[in-house]
């Protein structure tokens, strides 16, 4: 159907969101991590917490939800595929066979 062309031709589209959203998390990761080495060492010089920074917090949990919505949209590809094999399948069974 429309329907299932116009899903499949999304499902390229969702791999590549979730790829896009995968290396923006991990780009977030390691700018998070530099940030906390960096307080970290503020922290002992000047006696502060090392987490006190509040947007290195806000960037950490962007990233978790990032790494999330990139776990979704896999998982989504996934079923969509599914769904659309088992529809072609279901479609092909159902058509008669001619000699």
């Amino acid at each position: 159907t429309a329907l299932e062309l116009a899903g499949e031709a999304l499902v390229p589209v969702l791999k590549v969101t979730a790829d896009a959203v995968t290396e923006l998390a991990q780009a977030a990761r390691a700018w998070t991590e530099r940030e906390a080495r960096r307080q970290s060492e503020s922290a002992r010089l000047y006696g502060i917490s090392a987490w006190a920074n509040a947007p290195t917090g806000r960037l950490f949990n962007a990233r978790v939800a990032a790494d999330r919505f990139a776990a979704h949209l896999r998982e989504a590809c996934e079923l969509l595929t599914k769904e659309f094999t088992a529809s072609r399948a279901a479609e092909t069974d159902e058509q008669p066979h001619t000699p």
